[in-house]
């Protein structure tokens, strides 16, 4: 599974904290193998793990295809050229940027 995809998955993922849903992600994408067999181990319950396993196939899908196009990205929480203002917010939000995301830092 893609990095992109696994972000999108746990985004979707209720009760998780910003932070927490960072640091998962970040475990997910870094232990190279199947995340669902690590989605226990790193502490989702059994929803949780259910609204991993079943995110809409037809949104990440067409957020996947949208990520192909040239300027398109994904900005998460705790990455390099996350907005600041952003940070601050309890539920930060997985932008979806096209263009330069850099514009983003100004006020």
């Amino acid at each position: 599974m893609h990095p992109e995809e696994i972000s999108l998955r746990i985004h979707g993922v209720k009760g998780l904290n910003t932070s927490l849903a960072s640091q998962i992600m970040r475990q997910l994408i870094a232990s190279g193998t199947e995340p669902c067999k690590l989605l226990r181990e790193i502490g989702l319950n059994d929803r949780q793990q259910a609204q991993f396993k079943q995110a809409n196939a037809r949104y990440l899908a067409s957020t996947l295809r949208w990520l192909e196009q040239v300027c398109c990205q994904i900005l998460l929480y705790g990455e390099v050229g996350y907005p600041e203002r952003f940070k601050h917010i309890n539920d930060a939000p997985l932008l979806l940027v096209q263009g330069n995301p850099q514009l983003l830092q100004q006020p």
